[in-house]
């Protein structure tokens, strides 16, 4: 690493004399130990090297010399004379241990000269650096097995566009243009952060508005806090709000604001209790909205036919052969399909109850109505977004994408009929950087 603890001055040799009481850093350092420490502190073997400026710049506590061998994470030393960024095993094991996350180390092929000789890479590892709430930059860094901090080299700096400012002891990043504090420790110039924030990143939850089939900002904001509480801040909030507002879909096929609405729920929840039945058309297409009422849970069907015979197959197909059955209680409209002689008597031989809404009281249905706008926005930002995908697919994926997402403070329907969070596919952390695969 640049900027030794020392330097090097053409003195003539000094004869030190031996010393067996050597406790302390602050006495004079025998000769014995003279190349010990020299080689700990990296420098090269020069004859001309002055004992008593070694021992003026090591007049520090002992604890110094295993500092960055603890298990305490001791932050990033901007290093303008390395080439490329290291940190050693200790550190690296530090820095997992403190902001929670695993070490997988990928193989690297590179070597890197110490003062003590040639050492080989133990492998890669990713590193954020947090700059900004929100903004994190990303550090590929080499594990080598020494007792040396996070180095942050030129190649960092110049990859990130970092400058780094020994006047105002800042580091700034021109991207965004934010900085963060400079520290001064045994002589360089320390990048420290000690509060384990693991945020989402802008990317990742560009990725989840995404993965999620672009819902509203608020929405996923709360899967999220429910899902990891200590990931999302008010910032993310903001970042979610931002995405929404720059994506194309999300503009194109935007709804009013949705009016607040009240119920008290039932003393117990159980899943496939009762559910409601819906026809409903999208790009021509008659379709089949099955809505668990009690969890809200719901499933879609592509119809063959609009008669009683191809709307029973439909509900099998897409709801009781695949969840838990036939439900309790089913509720549906006065349309033919529903009262029906064929639809009557294949719900008695299931056991099911059959409710009817009232008689032109299409809207007391309830909350087989009311999914059917969040289906048909969901559909239309994803034909836009892929307007190739097959409709059967592209169903599949709405539903999903509603399961996941509806729901109120968080309390989506897959949660609560599965007991399971949904998975937030968010980048490996373990996986190469763009630069490297390329």
């Amino acid at each position: 690493m640049s900027g030794l603890y020392c330097r090097q001055v053409r003195t003539p040799r000094h004869k030190v004399p031996p010393d067996k009481s050597d406790h302390h850093l602050r006495r004079p350092i025998p000769a014995r130990r003279f190349v010990r420490l020299r080689r700990y502190a990296g420098i090269t073997n020069c004859p001309h090297f002055s004992a008593r400026i070694l021992n003026r710049a090591m007049s520090v506590d002992s604890r110094t010399l295993s500092v960055y061998g603890s298990s305490r994470f001791c932050g990033a030393c901007l290093d303008t004379g390395a080439e490329k960024s290291v940190i050693g095993y200790a550190q690296a094991k530090a820095y997992c241990k403190t902001f929670g996350t695993p070490m997988h180390l990928q193989p690297s092929p590179f070597f890197y000269k110490f003062g003590d000789g040639i050492r080989s890479s133990l492998g890669t590892m990713e590193i954020r650096l947090p700059f900004a709430p929100g903004y994190f930059v990303p550090l590929s860094v080499d594990v080598v097995s020494a007792d040396i901090p996070l180095l942050i080299a030129l190649d960092t700096l110049d990859s990130h566009k970092l400058l780094a400012d020994n006047v105002k002891n800042s580091l700034v990043c021109t991207t965004i243009g934010s900085s963060m504090p400079i520290r001064r420790d045994h002589g360089h110039l320390f990048v420290k952060w000690h509060t384990p924030e693991a945020l989402f990143t802008t990317s990742e939850l560009r990725r989840l508005h995404l993965h999620f089939f672009h819902p509203q900002a608020q929405r996923l904001y709360r899967m999220l806090r429910r899902a990891r509480p200590e990931e999302v801040n008010g910032e993310t909030m903001r970042v979610l709000e931002e995405i929404a507002s720059a994506c194309r879909g999300c503009k194109q096929h935007s709804s009013r604001p949705y009016r607040f609405r009240v119920s008290i729920p039932p003393n117990t929840i159980v899943f496939n209790e009762e559910v409601a039945l819906d026809l409903f058309w999208i790009e021509g297409n008659p379709i089949l909205h099955v809505v668990d009422t009690r969890t809200n849970f719901q499933n879609v069907a592509l119809l063959k036919g609009q008669s009683a015979c191809y709307v029973w197959y439909a509900f099998v197909k897409a709801w009781s052969s695949v969840y838990v059955g036939y439900p309790n209680r089913m509720g549906a409209d006065q349309g033919s399909v529903f009262t029906s002689k064929l639809w009557e008597d294949v719900t008695l031989m299931h056991g099911i109850e059959l409710q009817m809404s009232g008689v032109e009281s299409h809207n007391s249905l309830g909350v087989g109505e009311r999914y059917h706008g969040p289906i048909r926005r969901i559909f239309r930002v994803l034909r836009t977004q892929y307007p190739q995908l097959d409709s059967e697919v592209s169903l599949r994926l709405v539903v999903k994408g509603a399961n996941d997402t509806l729901g109120p403070d968080g309390h989506v329907p897959s949660k609560l009929v599965f007991g399971v969070e949904p998975v937030f596919p968010v980048l490996n952390s373990s996986l190469p950087a763009q630069r490297e695969r390329m």
